[in-house]
């Protein structure tokens, strides 16, 4: 009786502790390796309220069309922000499912997010920028040993010379622990040289990485240059599974940059938006910051921060309007807008 107890113990400290990580390693990559691919409606979203690696867990409700007529599905696992977005109820998605129990099926997710009113979207970027410091830049590839110049700022040049390990989740695998890659760059500027690691978060390739230099001391990807700051944004291709063996030469890391100033001004705007947006709707704890206008540095201007709510009703971006009086950003107005 007593070993008993003990192999119960194991095996519900196994389902505890790692049961999503088991179940998205195994069953969720079986159907996308093997299942049948189909479309699918999305019915409804419900959050259960548990979160993973900061992510909401959902249980997405869709209907199948199988050749033997339409078939239900539920689907629960934690969904960033982002993919959220392509879940919302009555929305067409790509799915794959077991042909033998139609019920038993995986969300085919487009590593290419182009979100909703989008007005950040610039030049060649697939990538939502959805962190304060990151709004209005434009994204520079850099291939391995390739050098880049940002188009923003020309004296601004960054080379990537190597990837030193790769050790991030597969974007397939809900892991327990997100894991994170190291790369080697040389950033210059006007005769300045740094060489620095950078390193960065798994997960979610389809994001661009928010700035870790307080709350993560052990992971930073910020290289300071002169009165500039370098971000590595994200780094592609990403694993999907645990058999991706991703070349060196094929990698390519985004790069975003811009002066310590406007940097630190989008960011205390946009706090203050977010804190405006609080007091409107205190129930929404997920928003994020996609537009600010006007660009540049200017306490006379009025700013505009644009803000989406992946989760809330049909009117999803609000906009908040915040100027600078009596030696301070404050809010202006606050207003909501069709999604």
């Amino acid at each position: 009786m007593k070993n008993f107890i003990i192999i119960i113990l194991v095996l519900l400290s196994l389902g505890i502790g790692f049961g999503p990580t088991l179940v998205g390693r195994f069953t969720r990559d079986t159907i996308l390796e093997n299942g049948v691919s189909g479309k699918a409606k999305v019915i409804g979203v419900t959050d259960t309220g548990s979160r993973y690696n900061y992510d909401p867990v959902v249980t997405v409700l869709i209907s199948i069309a199988t050749p033997d007529g339409e078939m239900t599905a539920e689907i629960t696992q934690p969904l960033s922000a982002v993919r959220l977005m392509q879940v919302q109820p009555g929305s067409e998605i790509d799915v794959k499912y077991d042909p033998k129990a139609p019920s038993r099926a995986a969300i085919v997710f487009d590593k290419k997010i182009i979100p909703p009113n989008n007005k950040i979207m610039q030049q060649d970027s697939n990538f939502l920028i959805f962190s304060a410091e990151y709004l209005n830049l434009n994204p520079l590839k850099v291939r391995m040993e390739e050098e880049g110049t940002f188009t923003q700022i020309p004296k601004l040049k960054i080379k990537l010379l190597d990837v030193l390990n790769d050790g991030r989740c597969p974007s397939s695998v809900n892991c327990a622990q997100s894991g994170q890659a190291t790369i080697l760059v040389e950033a210059s500027y006007d005769g300045i040289v740094e060489k620095k690691e950078l390193h960065i978060w798994g997960g979610h390739p389809e994001m661009l990485t928010p700035p870790y230099e307080s709350g993560k001391p052990s992971v930073g990807n910020v290289l300071s240059i002169g009165q500039h700051k370098v971000f590595l944004a994200a780094l592609i291709p990403s694993p999907v599974t645990f058999k991706d063996a991703i070349k060196k030469a094929d990698y390519e890391a985004v790069f975003l940059a811009d002066t310590v100033e406007r940097l630190e001004l989008r960011k205390e705007i946009v706090k203050v938006a977010q804190d405006e947006l609080k007091k409107h709707l205190p129930d929404y704890e997920r928003y994020l910051p996609v537009g600010i206008t006007p660009d540049g540095v200017d306490t006379s201007a009025t700013y505009t921060v644009t803000l989406d709510i992946p989760l809330g009703p049909t009117d999803q971006t609000v906009f908040v309007e915040v100027g600078y009086t009596d030696g301070q950003w404050k809010a202006v107005s606050f207003y909501k807008g069709a999604a």
